[in-house]
């Protein structure tokens, strides 16, 4: 039974989310406010993250050992996955979504998609913006940039998290994930 707030991981995301919280140390590139933002959400947001088949496919195409590594041992450990309930459906519902968000390079987003309503995820997190106004329109799923997402959340300033980093995770020892 899905919560107020399943909330999917386009593997993007999920690179960003792993990128954020590798090593401890504070974003600060380009995508530091949506890292930033995925690791509130993980430490503050009552609901998991989630993420479907064709997101973990992606991350196993992920070139460099140590890269692949990180991303299987955070969806092993910290993300969950929900079954599918119809395959038949997610194809045929892929090739609607195709319709607004075209081409061969968008057919996994639609994918992804068709899987998260599948699955009744309420929430998929995504950078990509033509994806994001493209295909808003025709789901039930609300899709959103995590910085968006978090500011939704309307999570007091100073608020205590749900989740806390062990004592000896570099980032206990860190305040930039702190709100």
């Amino acid at each position: 039974m899905p919560t107020k707030d399943a909330i999917g991981l386009d593997a993007n995301c999920l690179t960003y989310f792993v990128e954020a919280l590798k090593d401890g140390s504070e974003p600060t590139d380009g995508l530091a406010e949506q890292k930033i933002a995925l690791a509130r959400c993980f430490l503050y947001a009552p609901e998991a993250f989630w993420v479907t088949p064709t997101v973990v496919q992606e991350c196993a195409k992920i070139p460099g050992a140590d890269s692949s590594a990180q991303h299987r041992t955070w969806m092993s450990a910290h993300i969950s996955q929900r079954p599918l309930s119809s395959p038949e459906s997610i194809e045929r519902r892929t090739v609607e979504l195709q319709a607004w968000h075209p081409g061969l390079e968008n057919a996994n987003d639609c994918r992804i998609l068709a899987e998260a309503e599948d699955t009744r995820l309420t929430v998929l997190l995504s950078y990509d913006k033509p994806f994001l106004r493209r295909l808003q329109p025709h789901t039930a799923v609300k899709l959103t940039e995590p910085a968006l997402f978090w500011g939704s959340l309307a999570i007091p300033r100073g608020a205590s998290p749900l989740w806390l980093p062990c004592m000896d995770n570099p980032l206990v020892r860190q305040t930039w994930w702190r709100w």
